[in-house]
């Protein structure tokens, strides 16, 4: 559900001669609405533990490979996979200030990015019936095309306002409201809304026997547009 609403300023300016005009009112307004974010992802990281960094990498690829295919089987819509976090480092122990090697620990993620937002939970129980215990990086965001067609829909609606509000200064001022002089977006009202992320969730042994999938809540992005109008006076 999206809501707007308007913020309208303006100001009188008189003896403008760069425009060709000697009197005319200058409004601005603001567009303001909620989007609904209509993208998610989500990120699974496989990690294994071995003796030598040839068998962790081997053996974190084989379960990394298994997270892949049960995803893809899904059929999400919009699915994008990417792979994220590869690592391979040796694991110390410090204990009673005694270094002592674990072995190496090997991590690989697989970033799931998908418009089918209700099934972030699904990808959630995903994890735990393949034993991933890391699920990081829950993100909801609004697409780029779905931004930049609210974008231009919400800037018409802030230049409808400001000539509205301009008729009304100008009918006040005993006066005609002429042609816009110039219209201007204000690219700095405007900011791209940022996506929110939530951190790492660990998979508890609880988790590895859950029947049902859990429910994440996207909430909403705000979006600002601004523009800037020159009405002549007559």
């Amino acid at each position: 559900m999206k809501m707007s609403s308007v913020v309208l300023s303006a100001v009188l300016f008189s003896g403008v001669s760069a425009l060709g005009a000697d009197r005319m009112v200058v409004v601005t307004g603001d567009c303001l609405r909620n989007l609904v974010p209509d993208r998610g992802a989500i990120t699974l990281t496989a990690e294994a533990l071995e003796k030598n960094p040839g068998a962790a990498m081997e053996k974190v690829s084989e379960h990394y490979n298994r997270i892949r295919e049960r995803v893809k089987k899904m059929n999400l819509k919009n699915m994008e996979l990417e792979t994220t976090d590869f690592t391979v480092n040796e694991d110390i122990d410090w204990s009673n200030n005694q270094k002592k090697s674990r072995g190496f620990r090997a991590r690989m993620g697989l970033r799931v990015t998908t418009s089918d937002t209700s099934k972030l939970g699904d990808l959630a129980l995903i994890a735990s019936e393949l034993k991933v215990q890391d699920v990081s990086g829950l993100q909801h965001f609004v697409a780029r095309e779905t931004m930049q067609k609210e974008r231009e829909a919400c800037l018409q609606e802030a230049y409808q306002n400001a000539r509205s509000k301009a008729e009304k200064l100008a009918k006040i001022a005993g006066q005609k409201l002429g042609n816009a002089l110039y219209i201007q977006e204000d690219v700095a009202s405007a900011p791209t809304p940022s996506p929110r992320m939530m951190g790492r969730m660990e998979m508890s042994a609880k988790m590895d026997s859950a029947s049902n999938a859990p429910v994440f809540e996207a909430g909403t992005n705000k979006m600002t547009v601004g523009v800037q109008a020159g009405f002549e006076l007559n």
